[in-house]
């Protein structure tokens, strides 16, 4: 997800308040979405521009993009400040929604799901961890739980659902005030001209061996703002620097001790117009290592390639 024109503060701001815009999942007319979405946006507008988001960018345009990405609804509350190092609480399930058909309840403790641990990493990311682990799966669930003291395990399904990229421009034709900058607003999914994006956005699916990287450098030179996630990309291939970001608990020991040497790594990515290649970190089995000579126990790779506008 890349947002200009702003400091860390706004962006924050921005992001927050999307995450507010209701899901539709084709229960309602096209034109009821439409009017809900539209709805939405003017309440978040007001409030940026109500504590000077908006009038303090001297540039006076703001943009919020985000790649097409793959998720759930779930509708459940998660305890992240609990202490229990393999588990985490329900706190709240909302009914009717993907855990609840599931069968979960408030006071569950989740541990694993299809095999894999909920908690990994940061407690703060559980959530963001637990719906990559579910739509992953693809639809079929296999969750174990403790339940008042009991560990059982609840099989189901909890269907993915495919989000579309878009680009949220606001102010971008000069509009100096709230009051124009709804008419200013583009939203788009799919197209793209002479260009396409590359991006470091954390959504590889783990089950694969699939891992985050960090973007370093492109055709040698400096990206963007460290805290970018999609970065523009004329037609063609470039050279592109990464470093890994796996996770050190999914890491052998044997490969820890090599990130020092093998940390970063350069690849050719290939840039389509209209598309925005995603990137990620292969972790490499230790066989194939050894057999590729040096120990190097991962590989940069094009992951999925995205139908995203690019102007």
């Amino acid at each position: 997800m890349g947002v200009r024109g702003m400091d860390g503060v706004r962006r924050a701001m921005v992001l927050a308040s999307l995450a507010w815009l209701p899901v539709w999942a084709g229960a309602a007319p096209a034109g009821e979405a439409e009017a809900a979405l539209r709805a939405e946006l003017h309440e978040v507008l007001v409030q940026l521009a109500a504590s000077g988001a908006l009038a303090s960018d001297p540039s006076g345009a703001l943009t919020v993009e985000q790649p097409a990405e793959r998720t759930v609804v779930l509708g459940l509350v998660l305890d992240t400040a609990g202490q229990d190092p393999g588990a985490i609480e329900v706190v709240a399930v909302t009914p009717g929604g993907g855990a609840d058909r599931l069968g979960l309840r408030a006071g569950d403790w989740l541990m694993r799901v299809n095999g894999q641990p909920v908690v990994a990493g940061e407690r703060i990311e559980t959530g963001a961890r637990l719906r990559a682990l579910v739509a992953d799966a693809g639809g079929p669930v296999r969750v174990e739980l403790r339940r008042a003291g009991r560990v059982l395990a609840i099989e189901g399904r909890v269907d993915p659902v495919e989000i579309p990229a878009y680009r949220l421009e606001v102010g971008t034709r000069g509009v100096p005030s709230l009051g124009a900058s709804v008419a200013a607003i583009s939203l788009a999914a799919g197209g793209g001209e002479g260009c396409g994006r590359i991006s470091q956005f954390p959504s590889q699916p783990r089950s694969r061996k699939l891992y985050p990287v960090r973007i370093l450098a492109i055709d040698g030179e400096l990206p963007g703002p460290s805290q970018q996630d999609s970065f523009r990309a004329s037609v063609g291939r470039h050279e592109v620097t990464v470093a890994e970001n796996i996770d050190y608990r999914d890491l052998p020991i044997v490969y820890d001790r090599q990130r020092r040497q093998f940390g970063e790594k350069t690849f050719t990515v290939e840039v389509h117009a209209g598309k925005t290649a995603l990137l990620a970190a292969r972790l490499v089995d230790s066989n194939a290592a050894r057999r590729a000579g040096g120990g190097e126990y991962w590989q940069p790779e094009v992951w999925k390639e995205v139908d995203e506008p690019c102007r």
